[in-house]
């Protein structure tokens, strides 16, 4: 099976048995090493085809990879039977991939808190006493009127999206032009304000 990795950039060798794994459909605990380690050598080679500096660690691992695939293939004595030469780099596989998934949450978080300030909570008073007559119907209104607004957003972005196309659609008038208009128009009728004008 032949597998393109051009323009593919890799964070590491894990990185790249992981996408190795997920287009050859296979679990992480039960990896095939002959044909990971076959694609794991061809990749290698685009990478030094592409005249990318393929770093050391990328070679450490087609050297362990390589080890567990003999260790798989030779007799092992019968107290390492049991022992899966693929347990370890199952192992580390899978913090690697829990790493990189929570690394994309914190990505997104930041994406949507990083310009948000915090006020300082040793700024807020909490001695104050609340005032005796709030109705908890008061803030249960408030908060269906926040959700409503926010449902709205979307049909709100979808009207401006068309208001503005629509003007795009319209010819361009250079502000020269108008320049022109409005000084023909006060020169005819003396004054007119500038809302009438625009």
């Amino acid at each position: 099976m032949e597998l393109n990795f051009k323009l593919e950039v890799f964070e590491g060798p894990l990185d790249l048995l992981l996408t190795l794994i997920a287009k050859n459909k296979v679990e992480i605990t039960d990896i095939p090493i002959a044909l990971i380690l076959e694609q794991y050598l061809a990749a290698l080679d685009e990478m030094r085809e592409g005249e990318a500096e393929v770093a050391g660690e990328f070679i450490v691992m087609a050297a362990e990879l390589m080890l567990i695939k003999s260790r798989m293939l030779l007799p092992r004595p019968p107290e390492e039977e049991k022992e899966d030469p693929r347990a370890n780099l199952a192992k580390a596989l899978l913090e690697y991939k829990q790493a990189k998934e929570r690394g994309l949450l914190l990505k997104e978080r930041y994406a949507l808190y990083a310009a948000r300030i915090v006020k300082d909570t040793s700024l807020i008073d909490t001695s104050a006493d609340l005032p005796e007559d709030l109705d908890a119907a008061l803030l249960s209104r408030a908060m269906n009127r926040i959700l409503e607004r926010n449902r709205s957003l979307p049909r709100l972005a979808r009207e401006s999206e068309q208001a503005i196309a629509r003007l795009l659609e319209k010819r361009t008038v250079p502000v020269s032009e108008q320049i022109g208009t409005v000084t023909d128009i006060l020169y005819r009728e003396g004054s007119r304000t500038s809302e009438d004008l625009i």
